[in-house]
């Protein structure tokens, strides 16, 4: 990582900035190769984020490249686990509490659902930052990225931001794109303020646990699923199986029965008094809707059975919150080179 500014960076005016000006810069981190040849700012992917914990390298201490290797990670849900030297530039307490709460509610700007989940959650309009106000979908994940990293350090206390921020793109970048600093839009301003606001306000209660992690779900077959074939004068009775997991966290889910190498087309998924139909539009909703609880799979019996097979696939968002960091003897304490 270095701190190079060739994606741009957008500054915010904190309670030391006197009215005339003083805005303090936010810059993106990047990823490199290790050569340090190629450089892509690593905000833009759809399933992570990275932020300074304080306003260290990176961020703003000069114009020249350094390369740090962030080396030593945390867990930040256990707070007891992270090594005592390391844990020494965090906050704790309540601030530590607060400050993991806007990093589990974090969103992933470039990710449309992610990003659209904070903005429903903070009551911010999505419109605010559209291409009618100025607003490039690089600009407005910047912007959401730069709010997020300066909720971290209001809490890190490093920065003391205003209570109602002010943010600006910096001039390069406009005058690049050949437009007017969109940030003079009240509409846009309120906005960025409600989002900073959801960070920093009442929402944010520090109910996040230290020492558990949220659950990684995951599931399978209980110990409960021994299936048997039973054949009545109309049909054969698969089961009884049970799936373990909570459906309500599914990412996607797939479930595919087949007879042999076929696709079986005239199934039907019922309860566990092998009679009551579970509702769903397909083997796999039924099968979804069965979770926790004892099915059956009834097939007629003028089917020819070689061998019944159910397949399923489920994929489920998990969450991680990590704490990076040199090595203490590259300079730790000194110079705030830590990431999360």
């Amino acid at each position: 990582m270095t701190n190079n500014r060739n994606s741009g960076y957008y500054e915010f005016q904190t309670t030391e900035s006197s009215t005339t000006g003083g805005y303090e810069p936010v810059f993106k981190v990047v990823k490199t190769n290790s050569s340090g040849t190629t450089e892509t700012p690593y905000n833009n992917g759809e399933n992570e984020i990275i932020y300074c914990l304080k306003n260290g390298v990176g961020f703003g201490e000069g114009n020249s490249k350094t390369f740090n290797h962030f080396t030593q990670k945390f867990d930040m849900y256990n707070y007891d686990g992270i090594d005592s030297t390391y844990r020494a530039v965090l906050p704790s307490g309540t601030n530590y509490n607060k400050l993991l709460w806007i990093l589990d509610h974090a969103c992933v700007p470039s990710n449309d659902a992610s990003r659209q989940a904070l903005f429903n959650a903070a009551d911010v309009s999505a419109d605010a930052f559209s291409s009618a106000n100025g607003i490039t979908a690089q600009m407005r994940n910047d912007i959401v990225d730069a709010v997020q990293q300066i909720a971290i350090w209001k809490y890190t206390g490093n920065l003391t931001p205003k209570d109602q921020i002010g943010m600006k793109i910096n001039k390069e970048t406009i005058t690049a794109m050949g437009i007017t600093d969109p940030f003079d839009e009240d509409n846009l301003a309120v906005n960025v303020n409600k989002l900073y606001q959801y960070f920093v306000g009442s929402a944010n209660n520090g109910q996040v646990s230290q020492t558990t992690k949220p659950i990684k779900y995951e599931m399978g077959f209980s110990e409960q699923s021994k299936p048997n074939i039973e054949e009545t004068d109309t049909n054969y009775i698969i089961g009884p199986f049970k799936i373990t997991g909570d459906a309500s966290k599914l990412k996607s889910f797939t479930a595919n029965l087949t007879n042999g190498s076929s696709a079986i087309s005239n199934a039907q998924i019922v309860g566990s008094d092998k009679q009551t139909q579970i509702s769903g539009n397909s083997v796999a909703d039924k099968i979804k809707n069965s979770f926790g609880n004892q099915f059956y799979i009834i097939v007629p019996s003028n089917t020819e059975i070689t061998t019944i097979k159910l397949d399923i696939d489920a994929k489920y968002d998990s969450k991680d919150i990590t704490y990076w960091s040199v090595p203490v003897s590259e300079g730790l304490l000194a110079d705030r080179k830590s990431v999360v």
